[in-house]
């Protein structure tokens, strides 16, 4: 997907303290037979390893933000 097209569909993910789920819900997004979209997670300032776990997956269709406090 290029930069400069922006996705059909935002795949938004609210979070907080999930982080043993959270490989599930990236997985099953990125799983879909449609691809033009991106997975944007909001993380609310989570004490777990929220952060980590997203960054195990390299797709550039996934964008992170961590809330901070």
């Amino acid at each position: 997907m290029s930069t400069n097209k922006k996705p059909k569909v935002s795949v938004c993910i609210p979070t907080y303290g999930r982080a043993e789920v959270l490989p599930k819900v990236i997985g099953s997004v990125l799983a879909q037979t449609f691809k033009d979209f991106e997975i944007f997670i909001s993380d609310d300032a989570s004490p777990d390893n929220t952060g980590e776990i997203v960054k195990k997956f390299p797709d550039t269709r996934i964008r992170y933000h961590w809330n901070a406090i």
